[in-house]
């Protein structure tokens, strides 16, 4: 998710770095939470108690599942891996959990060389996450249609 935008599970991720929980019924903020992990691209709602978001680790050049609490805004680490090549920075373009199977999947994009910007993975990947333990399930390629966009499995 990016700064400053919503969605349905009524969370919201302020530029200040503060959790905001709102009542879906009147609109009235709920509580606030400062996050202890920044720089979350993205919050997916993981269980009644907690958020799951993936957040990219400079120093380690690696990107980090993390499972965030609602009631405290900590984060626990659940797996660091990267998107197809080690030390060279991609991103992903999607995040969606299954909270029935404790599932998380993320689309990659294409992975380049950080001083070169040469294409290293062509990306287009699907990970999924077991979010019991953080471990990747599976990846797999996937279909990238003429507009840029991918089918999704999940909707």
């Amino acid at each position: 998710m990016t700064e400053g935008e919503g969605f349905e599970s009524g969370v919201l991720l302020h530029p200040g770095y503060t959790l905001y929980e709102f009542d879906l019924t009147n609109g009235n903020i709920v509580s606030t939470k400062g996050l202890l992990q920044k720089d979350f691209s993205q919050l997916e709602l993981g269980s009644a108690d907690s958020l799951v978001g993936i957040r990219y680790n400079g120093p380690t050049q690696q990107y980090e599942l993390r499972r965030i609490s609602i009631a405290t805004g900590a984060s626990t680490l659940l797996k660091r891996f990267t998107f197809g090549y080690p030390g060279a920075y991609g991103d992903y373009s999607t995040l969606l959990v299954n909270t029935a199977t404790q599932r998380a999947y993320a689309v990659s994009e294409p992975v380049y060389e950080m001083d070169s910007g040469v294409l290293l993975h062509p990306g287009n990947t699907l990970y999924e996450f077991d979010l019991t333990n953080g471990n990747i399930v599976r990846s797999v390629a996937v279909l990238r249609m003429r507009n840029g966009t991918s089918p999704s499995p999940f909707r």
